[in-house]
């Protein structure tokens, strides 16, 4: 193989480099910012709550005596979590100003119906 031609093989296998690096680096930002909007305190709070939990229940592999009725506080838990998390939502939710319906147009001078 030619000095040129080995020198061409180089310019190009730097090019690829170069495009996939700027590739990734999109990726990585684009993660980054994905798992910035996706954490929110209600998510961080749920997850620790219910790993703690269920590091409680399990206790290094082992299952507890009545490990069944921890099984139901769980799910009343969630079905708690279930409950508060539309209210969370709902406050968290920026506040819509209501507007007017829209108005719609007469003909000949008539009056729009009445709303009832």
């Amino acid at each position: 193989m030619s000095h040129d031609a080995c020198r061409q093989r180089v310019i190009q296998a730097r090019a690829r480099l170069a495009s996939q690096l700027d590739s990734t680096r999109q990726q990585a930002e684009n993660l980054q910012e994905t798992v910035r909007q996706s954490t929110s305190p209600m998510r961080i709070l749920t997850a620790g709550i219910l790993g703690g939990f269920t590091a409680g229940i399990l206790k290094a592999g082992q299952l507890p005596h009545g490990t069944l009725p921890n099984a139901r506080t769980l799910g009343n838990l969630l079905s708690i979590l279930n409950t508060v998390l539309p209210a969370w939502q709902q406050l968290r939710a920026p506040q819509a100003s209501p507007t007017p319906a829209p108005a719609t147009p007469t003909t000949r001078g008539e009056q729009p119906p009445a709303a009832h």
